[in-house]
């Protein structure tokens, strides 16, 4: 019994190897049947016919970009699978700013391939559209005509800064024609391989019209108006409760309950008197004075010095002066200043 066991865990053993050597068979097949081929593409100029030489090159395969020198001989080589292929390059030399050329082929591979790929010489266009007083124009129509052996697709419009590009320009004499709206401009130039081509146009007449600026100006009236009537405004604020005194004139209090005006000070100023001394005062001492004669021959020192405009050490100089010549009478409360005209001023001594 144990040997038919045996016999029977070798024969399962022998059939499971087997098995594996079929599927490694199987995976060593699929392994060599994965095979590269050799690809050389030499480079053409399409216009000159001659082989590209001594390039950087930039190329994109099915979406996956990739770059590579070119030397002496002009050949592109690579290594594909079997396979269906667009290849897309840009040249670079490097004494030139921008790329000399660009091309697009097509193949199939399925063996080695050697063929010729043609590229042009292109240039690059970038520039912007404005009007006449140099204001960027977005949304501008741009129309090309390019003497050119390839057919590019080009702009035909300005994006939201005025701007435009084109990369992969076919060398030739181009004329740009931009308009918007009412206005129209133009530029013509050269595209040379390998050229950075930094264009603009201007439009003939601007896009601001001749009523916006007499909206502006009708705006700069109004608001230059509104200036005027907050200073008088401010003006009249500051200066309101100033009531200035006049030989000619007496002042004058209304009463709350609208009695008949009564003279101001009428009892209390002896006029003769007070004008003797005024003539004998400067400026900002009669300035004092008067204010204070015009409200009930008192006040505080900052009422005075914020009605007379006098600073501060200024006045504290001006009553003294006045103080000296017993015109007013000054007492401190702690730091409340009152000043009131002293008696000999009024009269009543």
């Amino acid at each position: 019994m144990k040997k038919k066991c045996k016999l029977l865990i070798l024969f399962v053993l022998f059939l499971i190897a087997l098995s594996l050597s079929g599927f490694a068979d199987d995976v060593q097949e699929n392994v060599t049947t994965i095979e590269n081929f050799e690809v050389s593409l030499t480079l053409i100029d399409l216009t000159s016919n001659e082989i590209v030489q001594n390039v950087t090159l930039n190329y994109l395969i099915n979406g996956i970009s990739s770059s590579i020198f070119i030397d002496d001989s002009g050949l592109f080589k690579l290594s594909l699978p079997e396979g269906n292929y667009v290849i897309q390059i840009e040249a670079f030399d490097q004494l030139t700013p921008s790329a000399d050329y660009y091309g697009e082929v097509k193949f199939s591979v399925n063996e080695d391939l050697s063929k010729q790929m043609y590229v042009y010489p292109i240039g690059l266009i970038r520039g912007f559209v404005k009007d006449s007083l140099d204001n960027i124009v977005p949304n501008a129509a741009l129309k090309f005509e390019c003497v050119a052996m390839v057919i590019t697709e080009y702009p035909v419009e300005t994006d939201q800064f005025g701007f435009f590009k084109v990369e992969n320009a076919p060398v030739s004499s181009c004329k740009i024609i931009t308009s918007y709206e009412d206005s129209i401009g133009m530029v013509e130039f050269d595209v040379t391989k390998g050229s950075l081509n930094d264009v603009t146009i201007n439009l003939d007449k601007s896009l601001i019209k001749n009523n916006d600026y007499g909206v502006f100006n009708y705006l700069a009236v109004l608001l230059g108006i509104l200036v005027v009537l907050v200073a008088i405004w401010y003006f009249n604020k500051n200066n309101r409760h100033i009531k200035p005194y006049t030989k000619s004139t007496k002042a004058m209090d209304k009463s709350q309950s609208g009695s008949k005006l009564k003279p101001k000070l009428a009892e209390t100023v002896n006029i003769n008197v007070s004008e003797t001394i005024l003539k004998t005062l400067n400026k900002k001492e009669k300035a004092v004075v008067e204010f204070l004669l015009a409200n009930t021959n008192k006040a505080s020192q900052a009422k005075i010095r914020h009605a007379t405009g006098i600073p501060r050490t200024s006045l504290s100089r001006v009553l003294q002066s006045l103080e000296g010549k017993k015109i007013v009478h000054v007492e401190k409360h702690g730091k409340m200043v009152n000043v009131a005209l002293t008696d000999f001023f009024l009269g009543k001594k």
